[in-house]
Parts: C-alpha cells; sequence; structure tokens
C-alpha cells in the first residue's frame, strides 16, 4: 500500500514543489514518495498511465519521474502525452529504466528525458537529481513568466507607441499643408523626431507656417512638439501675428522643458494681399527664395537669431526680413539635416550644393529635385532628420483665403448685447487686444462662419487707430520690402516711447431671427487721419499699402469716419443660413 503518512495535508504544502511518481510497483513507489518527502516537496504518485495522466493535468507537477514499464502503456507514451499538455511549460521527465543500458538512455533522450535513475534508488543521487531538476524547472518557469511579461509590456508599448504616433501626426499636421501651392518632406530617422512643420491661416487670409528643429533625437527631441503646436495653432486661429507667438512659443519652452533642449526655428507669414512676406530664422539653414522666371536664388535670408528656448529675451520687430514677392517666386526652407548629410568620403552637402542642384533642377518641384540628390549623394544612409518645405507664390492668382471647417456652431438668434473696451498707452505697447475681443464674439454670438469678416473689420480698424492716429504713421512708409520693414521698426519705436493716448472700442450686436447685425465702432485719442482710400477702387490700389480701410468697406454694410478722422463707425449685418 502507499505510505499516505508521508503526504503532509499541511497547507504549507501547497507552496512547496510537486514532484509526480508514476510506476506500478508498490514497493518503489513508497520509496521514492518517502525520498520526495523528506525533501520538503509534495509528492504526487500514480501507478499508471491514465492515473499519471489525469494528476498531472489537475495538479501541474514541476518535475515526473517516470516508470518506463506501466501496466496500461508504456512511460514514454505517457511522457509524450504530459508534454503536450504542458504546452510551453518545461516540465524535466527522470525515467526510470529496467536496465542501465545505452539503449535506455538513447530512449530517454528521443521522448524528451532529462536524465535516468536506476532501481534500487540510490538516495544520494536520487535526492541529487530531483534538487537539480527543481532548480532547473523553477528557473525556466521564472524565466518564462518574465518572458510573457516581456512579451505583454512589448505589445502594450506597441499599442500605446500606435496611438501616440497617430496623436503627434494629427497634432503636428493641418489642412493649410495641402494646399497645391505647397510641396514638403518629412524624413525622420524614428516616428517621433525633432522636426516640426506647421502651417495654419489667420482669420483674415494670412499663411503663417514654422518650420523647427529640436534638438537631439527620437522622443526625447519630440517631447516639445505637442505644446508648441498647440501654441501656433491656437494663437494662429484667434489671429495672433508671428512676435507674439513666437514670445508665447519660446516662455512656454524656458517654463517645461529641461534645459538644453532647444528649438531652431524659421517662421513666415505671407500675405498675398499685398504680396508681402514677413520671415524670422532662428537658427536654421538660410531660407531661399528661387525664381523660376530666372531659374536661380535670388534671395537667402541666413538665421540672425538663437533658437527658441535658450533665452527670454527673443528679437523679433529688429530681426524679421520683409520681403517682397515677385512673380515666379519659390520659398524654399530646409532643416539642417539637409545640409548635414555626408557622403562616403564624409564630406557634407552644404548650403552651396543646395542652391547649385536646384538652380540646375529640372523637376516641377526644387524639393523632388533635392530628395533625388540627397539620396545620390548619402547613398539612401539616413543618420538625422531632414526635411523640406517649398512654397509657390504667383502673384496674379487670387488671394489666398483662409481655410474654413466645414462645420460652424449654430449662431444666437434674438440676442443683443453691448461691449467697450478703453486701451491706454501702457496696454497698447504690449498687448494686443483683438484676438481675445474676437474669441469673446466667437463664444458669445457664435459667429465662426464670419470669423474672417469680424477679425478684418475690427483689426484694420483698430490698427487704423493706433498706427496712424495714436503714433502718427504714414502708410506710404510701406513702399517695397525696405519700407515695409523701416515702418515695423518706426511703429515699435514709437510705440515703446508711447505715454499718452488712448483706443476706445465699442460693439454692439442687435439680433433678430434670421440673424444680426454688428455697430463696431473704433475711436483713438489723436489728431485723425486722412480717409480718402475709402473712395478708391479696390482692384486699382497696385500699392503695399492703403488696402485694409478698402477691404473693411467691402465687407461692411456701412463704414464712416467721422472728423477729424479718429472716429470710425462700421455696420456689418449676417443672415442666419445652415
Amino acid at each position: 500500500m502507499i505510505n499516505n503518512e508521508n503526504i503532509s495535508n499541511n497547507s504549507e504544502v501547497l507552496i512547496k514543489p510537486k514532484i509526480m511518481i508514476v510506476t506500478g510497483n508498490v514497493e518503489d513507489l513508497n520509496i521514492a514518495v518517502e525520498l520526495v518527502v523528506s525533501e520538503g516537496y509534495q509528492a504526487l504518485p500514480a501507478t499508471n498511465g491514465l492515473e499519471a495522466i489525469n494528476v498531472f493535468d489537475r495538479e501541474n507537477p514541476a518535475v515526473v519521474i517516470m516508470d518506463v514499464l506501466l501496466k496500461d502503456m508504456d512511460g514514454y507514451e505517457v511522457s509524450r502525452i504530459i508534454n503536450d499538455l504542458s504546452k510551453d511549460k518545461f516540465v524535466p521527465v527522470i525515467f526510470v529504466p529496467e536496465f542501465d543500458t545505452i539503449e535506455a538512455k538513447v530512449k530517454c533522450h528521443e521522448n524528451g528525458g532529462v536524465g535516468l535513475l536506476i532501481k534500487p534508488f540510490n538516495k544520494t543521487i536520487f535526492k541529487s537529481k530531483i534538487h537539480t531538476f527543481i532548480s532547473l524547472s523553477t528557473l525556466y518557469s521564472s524565466n518564462n513568466y518574465q518572458r510573457q511579461e516581456l512579451e505583454r509590456h512589448n505589445k502594450e508599448l506597441k499599442q500605446n507607441y500606435e496611438v501616440a504616433s497617430n496623436v503627434f501626426k494629427k497634432v503636428m499636421h493641418s489642412d493649410a499643408l495641402n494646399s497645391s501651392a505647397i510641396k514638403y518632406s518629412l524624413t525622420p530617422v524614428a516616428i517621433f523626431n525633432g522636426d516640426i512643420l506647421l502651417a495654419a491661416y489667420r482669420p483674415c487670409g494670412q499663411l503663417q507656417v514654422m518650420l523647427g528643429d529640436f534638438t537631439g533625437h527620437g522622443i526625447s527631441a519630440a517631447i516639445g512638439a505637442i505644446p508648441v503646436a498647440d501654441i501656433f495653432y491656437g494663437m494662429t486661429a484667434k489671429g495672433f501675428g508671428l512676435a507674439d507667438i513666437l514670445e508665447e512659443i519660446n516662455n512656454k519652452m524656458l517654463r517645461i522643458l529641461p534645459r538644453g533642449l532647444f528649438l531652431a526655428a524659421c517662421f513666415f507669414e505671407y500675405n498675398a494681399e499685398n504680396n508681402m512676406l514677413i520671415l524670422w530664422n532662428a537658427g536654421l539653414p538660410g531660407v531661399l527664395i528661387y525664381n523660376e522666371n530666372e531659374s536661380k536664388v535670388t534671395e537667402m535670408f541666413p538665421s540672425k537669431n538663437y533658437p527658441l528656448g535658450i533665452s527670454s529675451d527673443i528679437q523679433t520687430t529688429n530681426s524679421i526680413e520683409i520681403y517682397c514677392v515677385k512673380e515666379g517666386d519659390r520659398l524654399l526652407m530646409f532643416t539642417d539635416g539637409v545640409i548635414d548629410i555626408r557622403n562616403k568620403e564624409k564630406e557634407l552637402y552644404g548650403e552651396d550644393r543646395v542652391i547649385i542642384d536646384i538652380e540646375n533642377s529640372k523637376t516641377k518641384w526644387l524639393t523632388d529635385c533635392l530628395l533625388e540628390k540627397l539620396s545620390e549623394y548619402s547613398n539612401n544612409e539616413k543618420t538625422d532628420d531632414t526635411t523640406l518645405f517649398e512654397i509657390s507664390f504667383n502673384v496674379i492668382d487670387k488671394p489666398v483665403e483662409a481655410q474654413k471647417n466645414n462645420f460652424y456652431p449654430q449662431p444666437l438668434l434674438n440676442t443683443s448685447w453691448k461691449l467697450e473696451y478703453i486701451f491706454g498707452a501702457q496696454t497698447l505697447k504690449s498687448f494686443d487686444p483683438i484676438p481675445g475681443i474676437i474669441q469673446t464674439i466667437m463664444e458669445m454670438q457664435k459667429l465662426q462662419k464670419h470669423k474672417q469678416d469680424i477679425f478684418l473689420i475690427i483689426r484694420e480698424l483698430f490698427l487704423n487707430a493706433l498706427d496712424h492716429g495714436l503714433l502718427e504713421l504714414d502708410s506710404r512708409l510701406k513702399q517695397g520690402a525696405k519700407g515695409f520693414s523701416y515702418y515695423l521698426r518706426e511703429k515699435q519705436n514709437r510705440l515703446t516711447k508711447l505715454e499718452h493716448g488712448r483706443v476706445i472700442i465699442k460693439i454692439e450686436h442687435l439680433g433678430h431671427a434670421e440673424g444680426g447685425l454688428l455697430q463696431i465702432e473704433i475711436e483713438d485719442s489723436g489728431n485723425g487721419f486722412i480717409c480718402e482710400e475709402i473712395t478708391r477702387q479696390l482692384d486699382s490700389n497696385e500699392l503695399h499699402y492703403g488696402r485694409g480701410i478698402l477691404l473693411v468697406n467691402a465687407v461692411c454694410e456701412t463704414l464712416t469716419f467721422i472728423q477729424p478722422g479718429n472716429h470710425a463707425k462700421a455696420t456689418y449685418r449676417w443672415a442666419n443660413t445652415t
């Protein structure tokens, strides 16, 4: 009989490794059970093959001692069955053959055994082998668990990576880049990278584009991309311009990003109304203007500023470039990954080679030519993120219109309200109030569909009050790129010195069942300015100045100036259309 007294029913047994002993010889079974229990393991006895299979399936032992001679089937067959039951778990099987022969050892290995025990059992050898194979089983189980955990972790990491990648792509890219006038190429070393390309339209239609290159590579470089993109798109949609956006990005980077992570960037704004390009380069290679009619690079705008995220003192007004776009002009900008590409001799591609290659280009897009040349030069080896952006300006086309969302909230009907703002000299020196006012109107009245027109009216009337009324600037200064640049610098100088004066903005909305009427008044404390621009025809004005009031007049129901010209009144009627 089986000596069950040697099998402890103590709860501690449940945490001890289990060893299944399979033999039809009761005496051998009792000896083996006693040796197993004496070493602190739990013994699982079975007297035939079928019982062994059931016990194995139920108890999941760590090691099996298998007699090859059983009444119902041989031990080798039982071993193959329990091996199938164990699936991916490693369970060492120690065979007990009738004789210690070479043939027995061969059959042991052929049937998945790890060793032999010979009867009568030698206690020392028996104990040594079960200790060895329990340790081996435990080690394998631990490794298997770690492997499963690693696979689970990798699967979870892959899922998170895919989610983050989709979010990253959606945040980085906008519909503005899908214009037929734009061609760009992003060639990252990894999905998460330090290059960013952002583009969006201001409410008045100016296209703003930002190309940036964070220090480093991978996730550590990409960590700053989302806050930068969030600021760029959010502030552009509200109507903020280049200087305000750059200042906010720089401050945000200094607040939240680790020291040493900075952003080399180029930011430009293109106004198709006057074909004027405003550009600011901080740490990127020179921005090129290529004229397709002349088949050569006609202008180059090198970096004049420190990258963002280094210093709280960034220069915008005094370091921007102004360029008057001509027919046939294209703008090309790229990250330093382009010029830093090396050939097999370790020679840099360089800016000079970029200019040579695009001036000899036969392709429609300069970017296609450069990508082909870069691939040949580097033998298709990638060592850095590379991004190229190209826009083709066509000055005889109609002005670029702001991208509009297909969905707009339903405007509020039958609502009436009034707003009044008074801005003194100190506020005007450091704050642009227009985006905030527009945002308030949008939230109160839900006029997103009319945002472009409303922004144009309030912005242009405010700028006329500030520039011409308080600062007494003459629009005729803005003739040509140099004149425009001088105008901006002079405006900043006069703002800095402004000590007195104010601008009052009054907005009243009169709503009805089918729409509403916005009454807008903007008055400054200046001496007034000449308003004869209103009498001119918009299409006949080919100058780079004086078009703002004409555009306002075109979208307003009425526009009047009260003498001496420091008080403007405009009405804008909107209808509820679905």
